[in-house]
């Protein structure tokens, strides 16, 4: 299986001035093997996929018979054909103009590759990382392979056995995916709100990167160019990280700005180490610093995990925000954002951008609503009861805004019935299992709309008057025992294609969805039109849990939770 990553425009090629503009009815596009060989190519409208496969065969010598081209969630058939690759070392994939500090920065490593100064390889972490330099011999630039990622055929360090577009370290990012995340993160800052440092997907050519023997994954010298696929993030010189230094001198408002990037993108794993410190130097500046957030990789998954937020305990998360971060919250747009995503990263799965627009969209109602940074992080975060995780809160509005959803079409279909004069029948059973409409240990209950829409006693608002809205803390306690763990789901009867937990193993093809069993929610059995609507109510859900919130967060003892950070 090959995977396509296409770029719209022409882009601009670092060290070959001829390729700097093409004809406009022709497009440059790199293709990946699953093996990880990268192949640069100019494909024109006549074109066609055998043609790719052919060119594939006869560079990399591989079979590619009974493979496919995927871009993203989508299958190539037709229309595409090929040139040599003519290259310069390092090439940007995307022409937005927000990649013009990389340009830059990637001819400066030109340079010095020019005049003899290598990269270097970066030891620490469990993938592969190599420092690139500028002429002086300083670090400018860390590149990461995408298949030198962890468990990716070309890993360096050990750490290997699947192919690309499997389930990866989280089961919810897959293997070789990790590389436009964190150029996602790097988009998804605006105006460099939270200090992300530029980061561009590039092919990148040099003989450093590491080949594993097809055989036994072991690794071996080569000395040979090798084009691949990889993230280029600006390096950011700094002190220390935040796992070295006490949390106590943070600035009040890079914490939550860095929260803020890591709601929207459900970040899966903010820790100390990927918080890098800066002291601030100069009169008047001791012990000030300043924080950049790095590591991106395992943000936007394709199902609402459980995220890792370092700073959810730190005091500073417990501040109120202050009303430029406020502004700043409600002018972000999520769809706009979701349609910037698909112009510069058209590999992007659809899965990641409604994570991205749910989780946006909570963060803006919870934002004015009144919540701080540790109250949003905690409702979104599980919580373990022994060895099994509970749904977060936020799942939990999920659960209940896909039950409505489906009681909206229960209710239409049996009003089509009605009005063809069918008589339907209810079938009583003494085997309760059959109760298809939830699987749940407890029925997640939905009150009349008369328990809502007026303040209660604690000048509570409890929801838009005549929408049926449920009772959240009701919700929370009906679903308690509602756990991940495998033995919790057989007690609870679930079924394998049954509403919101249906999930299969995707096996080797990475245009199947990922297994379920990390998720509670499921968001891409939806249509656009189901999708919508799931919204709707998803937003009517979320003052009854906001008001929830406020109520239990009084007195409320610490959630218990586990180390599910994957520092690499």
């Amino acid at each position: 299986m090959a995977v396509a990553t296409f770029k719209g425009l022409p882009s601009e090629c670092c060290g070959n001035k001829t390729m700097e503009r093409k004809p406009s009815g022709r497009r440059r596009v790199f293709v990946q093997t699953e093996s990880g060989c990268v192949l640069g190519m100019e494909l024109d409208r006549s074109d066609n996929a055998h043609t790719v496969k052919r060119k594939l065969q006869v560079a990399f010598n591989v079979p590619t018979e009974e493979s496919s081209l995927i871009c993203g969630d989508m299958v190539l058939k037709n229309d595409l054909s090929v040139q040599r690759d003519q290259s310069g070392p390092i090439e940007i994939i995307g022409c937005s103009d927000v990649f013009s500090g990389t340009k830059q920065l990637a001819k400066d490593i030109m340079k010095a590759l020019k005049v003899g100064i290598e990269p270097i390889p970066i030891q620490s972490g469990l993938g592969g990382a190599y420092y690139f330099r500028n002429c002086h011999g300083d670090n400018v630039a860390i590149v990461k392979p995408t298949d030198e990622e962890p468990y990716a055929p070309n890993n360096p360090k050990g750490f290997v056995g699947k192919a690309l577009g499997q389930p990866g370290l989280k089961r919810s990012v897959r293997v070789g995916e990790t590389g436009f995340r964190e150029v996602a993160a790097y988009l998804l800052d605006h105006d460099h709100f939270a200090n992300v440092p530029s980061t561009a997907l590039v092919k990148v050519t040099h003989s450093i990167f590491n080949v594993n023997d097809r055989v036994n994954g072991s690794m071996h010298p080569n000395k040979k160019q090798i084009s691949k696929i990889a993230s280029l993030q600006q390096y950011i010189p700094h002190d220390f990280d935040a796992s070295d230094h006490g949390t106590s001198s943070f600035p009040v408002a890079a914490v939550h700005r860095i929260g803020i990037l890591d709601i929207r993108i459900l970040n899966t794993d903010r820790h100390a180490g990927n918080l890098l410190v800066r002291k601030l130097e100069g009169f008047g500046r001791f012990d000030q610093v300043e924080l950049f957030p790095i590591d991106h990789g395992l943000c936007l998954p394709e199902n609402l995990e459980d995220p890792y937020f370092e700073w959810i305990h730190w005091p500073q998360a417990s501040i109120p925000f202050s009303d430029d971060e406020l502004k700043y919250i409600s002018h972000l747009d999520p769809f706009r954002d979701s349609e910037m995503l698909r112009m510069e990263l058209p590999m992007i799965r659809e899965a990641c951008l409604r994570v991205l627009v749910l989780c946006t969209l909570f963060l803006k109602e919870a934002a004015a609503f009144g919540l701080c940074l540790a109250e949003i992080g905690d409702m979104m975060s599980r919580e373990f009861q022994g060895h099994d995780e509970e749904p977060s809160e936020l799942e939990l509005i999920c659960i209940e805004a896909k039950k409505l959803l489906d009681q909206e079409e229960c209710s239409y279909f049996e009003a089509e019935v009605g009005d063809k004069d069918v008589t339907l029948f209810h079938l009583d059973s003494e085997n309760q299992d059959l109760d298809f409409t939830t699987n749940i240990e407890e029925k997640l209950t939905v009150f009349p709309p008369s328990q809502f829409g007026a303040k209660n006693g604690n000048d509570e608002y409890t929801g838009p008057e005549g929408n049926c809205v449920p009772n959240i803390s009701n919700l929370s306690v009906s679903v308690k025992n509602t756990r991940i763990g495998e033995k919790s789901w057989q007690q609870l009867g679930v079924k394998q294609k049954s509403g919101f937990l249906a999930g299969t193993s995707s096996g080797n093809t990475s245009v199947n969805e990922l297994p379920a069993s990390s998720s509670f929610v499921k968001l891409t059995d939806m249509n656009e039109e189901k999708w919508n609507q799931f919204l709707e109510n998803f937003h009517r859900l979320l003052i009854p849990a906001f008001n929830n919130c406020k109520r239990w967060n009084v007195g409320k003892r610490q959630r218990q939770r586990l180390g599910t950070s994957c520092q690499f």
